[in-house]
């Protein structure tokens, strides 16, 4: 690896990370979710509290009462999956 290509390297690492926790940082966190980001609307969410109980669906997420998010760095171009249902 050339010193050019290892400092531009760190560079890109310095702009997208805090430099206390090495975590990624605001330009990270938007560049991640442009690369991978699936909002998830799930009907009936109530059933997963009634069904597996609320410690389970407190595991989820949850941006509003059936909403949540998964951000999965490293994918692109996830097509769209459409509908998947899964018992506890």
């Amino acid at each position: 690896m050339t010193e050019q290509v290892r400092v531009r390297e760190e560079l890109r690492h310095r702009a997208y990370h805090d430099p206390l926790t090495d975590l990624p940082n605001r330009a990270g966190f938007h560049e991640a979710v442009a690369r991978g980001l699936v909002l998830l609307d799930l009907d009936d969410f109530k059933h997963v509290n009634e069904v597996c109980g609320h410690s389970v669906g407190d595991e989820v997420l949850r941006l509003g009462g059936d909403e949540f998010a998964l951000l999965l760095p490293g994918k692109r171009g996830l097509a769209e999956a459409g509908p998947l249902r899964r018992r506890c």
